[in-house]
């Protein structure tokens, strides 16, 4: 019978490929022992509480379908280490956890390919397998499941970042128990690059003339390479911290993110009827709306290691309908997205003067996004030939992403995690197909 890898272990080894030695980044699989899909908070799951697997699966991929072996934890371990059926061994539940491999196993299990590839091989938590984690190609940073499983990954995370070692790329593998799970996005955040992700913001003013704004940027100095930059567009209420997380969001993808200032430093209004005042300003005056965030833009096109061929700009509510704007203007940024944003116009697109792709995110309630606007900017992007998504998020209202809109959709906005997650993974999707090169 002749070995086949894992598909976990091909998925892990094949991007490696595509990297050059120094830059390959490290790879960090963690997983707990008989959990079925359903043992998350993000799932539905009334009974637990899982925030960090939560964040792990909405900036990632979660399949709802996949299956294993075994759904005992050691012959399981053993499925996905050698790329056997465990029954091969004679091991079909946890008690066979003294059951012997074969030597000649050993050297293809998972931990000896990643080695023979280039990179290192660390292990740290409980084994639960046949055999020294050595034999299957492993260091053991530590086999304690429980106490120093934190101390000492984090530990070694920050060694490696001081080091700044980008000559080899390592396999972190970490089995723990669902309550350690909160230890996963840390790690996740500390390892998961050559250099491990260290998000930097800085406020940064420029000018409007004689006015002064201050935006916000966020990056990866631990990213080399020249990366995509996205402009984010703040709501009514102006640039703050909402329009940051999602900047600092960004940055954790590997964008480089500015935060444009639409108002200007110092305003930012708390009281709704003053958010009305201040968005009303910049809707009524398409003209200056649109220099504010073309200034914004002008600023993310001013950092430093930004590929300025693969820019995007992204906007919430007012933001939504800035962004829209900028791209009816004709600049040249590759998409934009639209956030629960206003579509009508005063100045609509000429025919090929758009050069962004456009994907628009609608809560289908949006009691302030009438019928018939949206059919006028169906129409406006039909007849001006732009490729453009309109993607109506069922039950959903204004506002939908922002948790600090409460949850009563009678008042016409209102937050929606379902549609939150997915108009995200959305603009990820989109994101990829724009940006790919």
């Amino acid at each position: 019978m002749e070995h086949t890898l894992t598909l976990l272990t091909a998925l892990l080894l094949a991007p490696l490929a595509s990297f050059a030695a120094a830059e390959r980044p490290n790879v960090l699989v963690i997983y707990s022992g008989q959990q079925f899909s359903g043992m998350m908070s993000c799932t539905g799951n009334p009974w637990l509480k899982t925030p960090a697997m939560d964040r792990l699966a909405t900036n990632g991929i979660r399949s709802e379908r996949a299956s294993s072996v075994n759904p005992r934890c050691v012959p399981s371990r053993v499925g996905m280490l050698t790329g056997y059926t465990p029954s091969r061994f004679g091991i079909q539940c946890n008690a066979d956890s003294k059951t012997r491999i074969p030597a000649a196993i050993h050297r293809q299990t998972m931990g000896w390919l990643f080695r023979d590839a280039g990179s290192e091989a660390t292990y740290a938590g409980k084994a639960h397998f046949p055999g020294k984690v050595e034999d299957h190609g492993f260091d053991l940073l530590t086999d304690d499941q429980r106490g120093k499983l934190e101390t000492e990954c984090v530990a070694a995370a920050k060694s490696r970042r001081r080091a700044r070692q980008r000559c080899r790329s390592r396999l972190a593998f970490l089995p723990m128990k669902t309550s350690s799970l909160l230890l996963s996005s840390v790690f996740l955040s500390l390892a998961a690059q050559s250099v491990p992700a260290a998000i930097k913001t800085e406020l940064v003013e420029y000018r409007d003339g004689e006015t002064v704004l201050e935006g916000f940027v966020a990056y990866d100095d631990a990213i080399a390479t020249p990366q995509p930059g996205v402009l984010v567009v703040h709501d009514w209420t102006g640039l703050q911290d909402y329009a940051k997380r999602r900047t600092t969001m960004l940055a954790e993808l590997g964008y480089i993110a500015f935060a444009a200032d639409i108002y200007g430093k110092g305003v930012r209004p708390t009281e709704l009827q003053h958010c009305a005042v201040q968005a009303g300003t910049y809707k009524s005056d398409l003209p200056l709306l649109r220099r504010r965030v073309t200034l914004g833009f002008d600023q993310l096109l001013k950092r430093p290691g930004l590929d300025a061929q693969r820019t995007a700009a992204i906007g919430y509510c007012f933001g939504g309908t800035s962004v829209l704007e900028l791209a009816r203007s004709g600049a040249p940024v590759s998409g934009v997205v639209s956030f629960h944003g206003g579509l009508g116009t005063t100045l609509p697109a000429a025919a090929g003067g758009v050069k962004a792709k456009v994907l628009v995110c609608h809560g289908a309630d949006d009691p302030f996004v009438k019928p018939a606007e949206q059919a006028a900017f169906k129409e406006e992007m039909a007849q001006t030939k732009v490729s453009y998504d309109f993607i109506a998020y069922p039950g959903a209202v204004h506002s939908f992403t922002k948790a600090e809109a409460g949850n009563d959709n009678s008042k016409g906005q209102a937050y929606n995690e379902a549609a939150d997650k997915k108009s995200w993974q959305d603009m990820r999707d989109f994101f990829a197909k724009i940006f790919a090169k």
